[in-house]
């Protein structure tokens, strides 16, 4: 349950002219549902994230969050996002073609990216990519395909 205090923190992290530095004070309250309104208000500065795992748990986690966290130079949260079934599908595009082979494995075994994305990453240089199409619910004729080329069953 949540506490009268953490209440009305969360209608002070929603308002849309709640200032910037009470905002980025909110996105560390030890409340997640205060944490979580804090980084989902527009006023929010872009540098303001939820830690990685949180992204990753939250299935109606806010776009825009997403996004930005997409970008994020960790490449541990760009791998969480990737994972997430709610990440946006241009986001899931750009991760899909990044450096990091862990993050182009949450695009692959995320059951929402496309399944052209997961035709080119069936491709990939990196087998634990390939591997994580494989196992995605979206890629069963990928799946099928791909053992009578390679005689695997």
């Amino acid at each position: 349950m949540i506490s009268s205090r953490a209440t009305v923190l969360t209608s002070v992290a929603e308002h849309r002219g709640c200032p910037q530095d009470a905002l980025r004070c909110l996105a560390q309250h030890p409340s997640a549902r205060v944490r979580s309104t804090a980084v989902s208000n527009p006023q929010t500065p872009n540098g303001v994230l939820l830690p990685a795992w949180e992204l990753g748990n939250v299935t109606d986690c806010p776009t825009r969050l997403l996004e930005i966290a997409a970008t994020d130079h960790e490449s541990s949260t760009r791998t969480v996002v990737a994972s997430n079934q709610t990440c946006p599908l241009d986001a899931l595009e750009q991760l899909s073609r990044d450096h990091s082979s862990s993050v182009r494995s949450g695009v692959a075994g995320n059951p929402s990216t496309p399944h052209e994305t997961l035709e080119r990453l069936l491709l990939d240089r990196q087998s634990a990519v390939r591997d994580a199409v494989l196992t995605n619910p979206r890629a069963a004729d990928l799946l099928a395909m791909w053992q009578l080329v390679h005689g695997r069953e």
